[in-house]
C-alpha cells in the first residue's frame, strides 16, 4: 500500500514539471511572435518612408526644372501656394497623399510677386502611420544676361600657361558688394552714386558695376554692335592702339551709361555667331521649350557674349565676342572697324598675346545638367559615333613648309578668325547610351528646321603659306550658311598688269567673298542686304586699291577695273606635273587643297589644268614677280585629308630661279608631283579610370583626332568609374596625325579640389587634355590612364 502511494506522488510530480515546461516554451513562443511582428512593423514602417521620400522627391524635382520668367511669376506653376490641394498615390506600401507649398522668400525691394527670384519649396508625404517632410529653396537663373564674363577654369595670361584665353582679352569691370540697407540693394538695372562713381546695380541685385556717362569718356566710344560701344586705346605703352575696350551700355532716364567690360589686347575683336534652336518637348503643351532657358558661354574669361530671346522663341541668334591678334597683321582700312586690326601694326602684342589670341569652346550651360543633348554636324551628317558635346572647340594648327610639325609648332594656336552660322541645336536627352541613338533623334529634329547645316563640333583653322605665321584672317567663313539674308549679286571687272593669280575679294554687310578669277578678268557672287559693296586684290603681297573701291548694287554698277603697278622686277612661270587619277589632282574639291609658291611674306596661287590620261595627271603652274635677288622659292602643297602627297624631284619643294636672264616671263621648271589615296590605319586601345578617380565626378573621357575625324569609344558596362577600363578605336589616314585625348571635368569636385592626369606611356597632361603627334604608318595601340593628382586646381 505504501508503495503504490509514493507511485501517486511520483506520478504527480511529473505533471507540474509538464505543465511548467509548457508554459515556458509558450512565454518563449509569444516573445519570439511580438519580436517578429516588431520587426515586420519596422520593415513596413521604412519602406512607407522610404516611398514617401520619393514621392517628395519627385515632386521638387518636376519644380526643379528649369522655368522661364513666366514661369516662375504669378500663374506659373512656381506662383505662390500656401494651401495646394493634395495628391493622393497607392504606393506599394501604403496610400500616401502629398502636398507641394510654394512660399515666396522676402527681398528687399522686391514688391509684385513676378519679381521675386527666390521661392521656398516644401513637400509633405504622409500615410496612416507617419509622415516624411522635405524643403529646398529655388532661385530663378536670368539666361537672358548677356554680360557672361565666367571664369570657368583659371582663365588669366601668358603666365598662367593651361589658360586658352591666351592673353587675349581681360575683363575691366570693377564691381562691388552690395548689402541690405545700401542704396540700389535688390534693384537690377539701378543707378547708385557711390564715393562720387556711378554704378549700375547687377541683375541678382547684390553688387554694382562702375560705369561712366558715355559722352564724357575720352578717348571716345563708338557704336560697335548689340547696342555696345568700344574704343581703341593703347595700353601697353608702345607704338599701335593694341588694346580695344568693349562697353555695355545702360540708358536711364535719357542719360547713356558705358559699364566697362572687356580690353581685347590683340587689336582686333573675333565675333562668333550662330542660332539657337530648340527642340526640347514642353511636355504636354504640344511645342518646345523656349531657348530663353540657355546661357551662351565661352570656356575663358574676358569674352562676352550676347543672348538675348524673346520671351518663347524657340530659336534666337547669338554673338560671342573673343580676342584675336594682329601681331602679324593685315593692317585694317578703318580704326572704327573693331573686327578689323588697326591701320598702323602694334609692335608689342606678342609679349602678351599668345600667337593667334583666344582658342577655346563656345556653348551651352543649363544643357547637360537638365538631362538634355545638343546636336553637331557629327551627329546629323554622319553616321559614326562621336562624344556627346554641349560645346564646340576652335582652335589654329600650324602646319609648316613640309607639312609636319615643327619644334614651335606644336600646340594648338588661336583661332584668329570670325565665324558665322555655327548654330546649335537642343533636343530631348536621349536615355540609350548608344550614340545612334542621339544620331537618330537628332536627324529628325534637324529636318524640322529648313536650310539647317549644323558646323562640326571640332573648328580647325590650318595656318599655311608665307611665313606661317598665324596672321589674322578678317575674312568671314561663311561655310556653313546656307542662305543670307539680301539679295544675290554678280559683279565682275578686269584686272590691269596682272601676274598669275591674285587674290580678288569683296565686301559687303560684314562678310567678305573671294572672287573668280581668271587671266585679265574677276567675278564675284555674292548675297547681301547693303547697296554698296568694296572690291580690292592682293598681288605680291600688297593691297590694290587701298582703300578698296565701292561699287554700287542699287542700281547694280559694272565693278571697277583693279590696276596693279608695273614692276621692274622680274616675272617667273615656275610649271610640273602633279600625277594620279582625275580625283586626286583636281583642285580644290579633290585630293589637293592648296598648290602655292611661297616667297617671303608672299603667297601665291597656281593653276592646276585639264586632265591626261597620257600620262595620268594635271600640268600646273604658278607666275609670279619677285626681285632679282631671290635666289629661291618654295611650292606648298596641301592634301586633303585622305590623299597623300609626293614630290618626284625635290624632298622638300624647293624650287632653284637659276639665272635666266634676259627671258621675260623667265620659265623654271618646278618639281612634279604625285598625289595617291592615303592608306588607312587603326589608332586604338584601353581607357582606363585609376582606383583614384572620384565616381561622383562622373568622368567623360573623349579621344578627338584632326580633320573631323571620329573615334569609337567604348565605356566599361558600369560606366566611366574608378578601378574600371573601356577601349576606343579610330582610323587615321597615314602620315602625321594629330590626336588630343580629353576628360571633363578636369579636376575633382567639392572641397580640395584635384587635379585630373591624363598619362600616355612617358606623357602626362594635368590641364584637361593631352594632345599626341602621330606619325601613322602602321596600326598604333596607344593605352590611357586617368589619375587624380595631388596638384590642387586653382
Amino acid at each position: 500500500m505504501k508503495n503504490l502511494g509514493l507511485r501517486k506522488l511520483n506520478t504527480g510530480i511529473g505533471i507540474i514539471e509538464v505543465l511548467i515546461t509548457t508554459l515556458v516554451i509558450a512565454l518563449g513562443l509569444l516573445a519570439v511572435a511580438r519580436f517578429q511582428l516588431g520587426i515586420v512593423g519596422e520593415s513596413r514602417d521604412n519602406k512607407a518612408m522610404v516611398e514617401a521620400r520619393s514621392y517628395c522627391e519627385s515632386g521638387i524635382e518636376d519644380m526643379r526644372r528649369v522655368m522661364s520668367r513666366g514661369e516662375f511669376g504669378v500663374g506659373g506653376p512656381l506662383a505662390e501656394n500656401l494651401a495646394p490641394t493634395a495628391e493622393t498615390f497607392s504606393g506599394k506600401s501604403a496610400s500616401f497623399s502629398r502636398t507641394l507649398v510654394v512660399e515666396n522668400l522676402p527681398q528687399p525691394g522686391v514688391t509684385s510677386e513676378d519679381d521675386v527670384r527666390q521661392k521656398r519649396i516644401t513637400a509633405t508625404c504622409s500615410w496612416e502611420d507617419g509622415e516624411v517632410e522635405l524643403q529646398t529653396v529655388m532661385s530663378l537663373h536670368d539666361a537672358t544676361n548677356s554680360a557672361l564674363a565666367t571664369n570657368l577654369g583659371g582663365g588669366g595670361g601668358p603666365a598662367l600657361s593651361p589658360s586658352l584665353n591666351a592673353g587675349s582679352s581681360d575683363d575691366i569691370s570693377e564691381s562691388v558688394p552690395l548689402e541690405a540697407g545700401d542704396e540700389g540693394y535688390g534693384s537690377p538695372g539701378q543707378v547708385v552714386l557711390i564715393d562720387d562713381e556711378y554704378y549700375i546695380v547687377e541683375q541678382s541685385g547684390l553688387s554694382a558695376s562702375k560705369s561712366q556717362v558715355c559722352s564724357g569718356i575720352s578717348p571716345v566710344v563708338l557704336p560697335f554692335e548689340s547696342g555696345l560701344r568700344a574704343r581703341r586705346v593703347d595700353n601697353d605703352g608702345y607704338e599701335g592702339l593694341e588694346a580695344i575696350e568693349l562697353f555695355e551700355v545702360v540708358t536711364r532716364e535719357g542719360t547713356d551709361y558705358c559699364v566697362p567690360r572687356v580690353r581685347f589686347n590683340g587689336g582686333v575683336v573675333v565675333p562668333i555667331r550662330g542660332v539657337v534652336h530648340s527642340r526640347i518637348s514642353d511636355k504636354g503643351q504640344g511645342s518646345y521649350l523656349p531657348v530663353e532657358l540657355f546661357t551662351l558661354n565661352v570656356s575663358e574669361s574676358g569674352t562676352y557674349c550676347v543672348f538675348e530671346p524673346d520671351a518663347d522663341a524657340t530659336s534666337a541668334p547669338y554673338t560671342c565676342y573673343v580676342g584675336g591678334n594682329c601681331a602679324h597683321g593685315p593692317e585694317g582700312l578703318d580704326n572704327d572697324d573693331f573686327t578689323q586690326c588697326p591701320t598702323t601694326r602694334p609692335s608689342n602684342i606678342l609679349s602678351k598675346v599668345g600667337e593667334g589670341g583666344w582658342r577655346g569652346r563656345v556653348g551651352l550651360l543649363n544643357v547637360a545638367s537638365e538631362g538634355y543633348n545638343v546636336c553637331f554636324f557629327e551627329e546629323v551628317e554622319t553616321d559614326t559615333d562621336s562624344t556627346r558635346d554641349t560645346a564646340r572647340d576652335y582652335f589654329s594648327y600650324n602646319i609648316g613648309p613640309d607639312g609636319a610639325l615643327g619644334t614651335t609648332d606644336d600646340r594648338h594656336q588661336g583661332i584668329n578668325k570670325p565665324y558665322a552660322c555655327h548654330d546649335l541645336l537642343i533636343v530631348d536627352g536621349v536615355s540609350n547610351p548608344n550614340h545612334s541613338a542621339l544620331r537618330k533623334a537628332c536627324k529628325a529634329e534637324a529636318e524640322t528646321i529648313g536650310g539647317l547645316r549644323l558646323a562640326s563640333k571640332r573648328i580647325r583653322r590650318d595656318i599655311t603659306g608665307g611665313s606661317y605665321n598665324n596672321a589674322y584672317d578678317p575674312v568671314v567663313d561663311v561655310s556653313n550658311c546656307t542662305e543670307l539674308p539680301g539679295t544675290e549679286y554678280t559683279i565682275s571687272g578686269s584686272l590691269v598688269n596682272q601676274v598669275g593669280l591674285p587674290l580678288v575679294e569683296v565686301s559687303a554687310g560684314g562678310f567678305t567673298w573671294e572672287c573668280d578669277v581668271s587671266q585679265g578678268s574677276y567675278a564675284c557672287t555674292f548675297t547681301t542686304t547693303d547697296d554698296t559693296a568694296q572690291v580690292s586684290a592682293v598681288q605680291s603681297g600688297v593691297r590694290y586699291p587701298d582703300p578698296p573701291c565701292t561699287v554700287g548694287l542699287d542700281p547694280l554698277e559694272s565693278g571697277c577695273t583693279i590696276t596693279f603697278p608695273e614692276s621692274s622686277d622680274p616675272t617667273y612661270r615656275v610649271s610640273g606635273y602633279v600625277y594620279g587619277s582625275s580625283a586626286a589632282t583636281d583642285l580644290p574639291g579633290g585630293g589637293l587643297e592648296a598648290l602655292d609658291i611661297l616667297e617671303g611674306n608672299t603667297t601665291v596661287g597656281c593653276s592646276v589644268g585639264e586632265y591626261s590620261g597620257d600620262p595620268d595627271g594635271r600640268p600646273y603652274e604658278c607666275i609670279f614677280v619677285t626681285p632679282e635677288t631671290t635666289t629661291s622659292v618654295t611650292l606648298y602643297v596641301d592634301a586633303a585629308t585622305d590623299y597623300t602627297v609626293n614630290f618626284v624631284d625635290a624632298a622638300n619643294g624647293i624650287v632653284d630661279l637659276g639665272d635666266y636672264e634676259g627671258e621675260n616671263p623667265r620659265n623654271v621648271s618646278g618639281p612634279d608631283l604625285t598625289v595617291a589615296l592615303a592608306a588607312n590605319y587603326e589608332l586604338s586601345g584601353t581607357i582606363t579610370m585609376a582606383n583614384s578617380v572620384v565616381n561622383k565626378d562622373k568622368l567623360e573621357p573623349s579621344v578627338n583626332p584632326l580633320d573631323s575625324i571620329v573615334c569609337d569609344l567604348i565605356a566599361p558596362q558600369q560606366g566611366w568609374q574608378g578601378g574600371r577600363s573601356g577601349s576606343y578605336s579610330c582610323t587615321l589616314p597615314e602620315g602625321q596625325r594629330t590626336v588630343t585625348y580629353a576628360v571633363s571635368p578636369k579636376c575633382s569636385t567639392g572641397k580640395n579640389s584635384m587635379k585630373y592626369v591624363i598619362t600616355q606611356g612617358g606623357d602626362e597632361s594635368d590641364s584637361g587634355s593631352l594632345t599626341l603627334q602621330l606619325n601613322m604608318t602602321s596600326n598604333q595601340t596607344r593605352d590611357i590612364r586617368v589619375s587624380l593628382s595631388d596638384t590642387p586646381c586653382s
